[in-house]
């Protein structure tokens, strides 16, 4: 076997990097444009998606989609 050519299982975890890569980079771009946040809670969130590439990216697109969806038949109180 030539050490040169790259195995199935080399393939799949070069684009497995390269997906991550890419989930990771599309997270640190939705932090930077996040209205809601102020400047520490965002430098906090580019710690945190930095520190932890794929799972701090999940922590974020989750809250994200959390404070964004209210479940059907509840009225978001904008008085306070």
């Amino acid at each position: 076997m030539n050490p040169l050519v790259p195995t199935p299982l080399d393939s799949a975890a070069m684009i497995a990097a390269l997906l991550g890569s890419m989930f990771t980079a599309a997270a640190l771009v939705s932090v930077i444009r996040a209205d809601r946040l102020t400047g520490w809670g965002t430098a906090a969130w580019v710690l945190i998606v930095l520190a932890f590439p794929v799972l701090g990216a999940v922590a974020w697109f989750v809250s994200v989609r959390q404070r964004r969806f209210v479940p059907s038949g509840q009225d978001i109180d904008r008085s306070r």
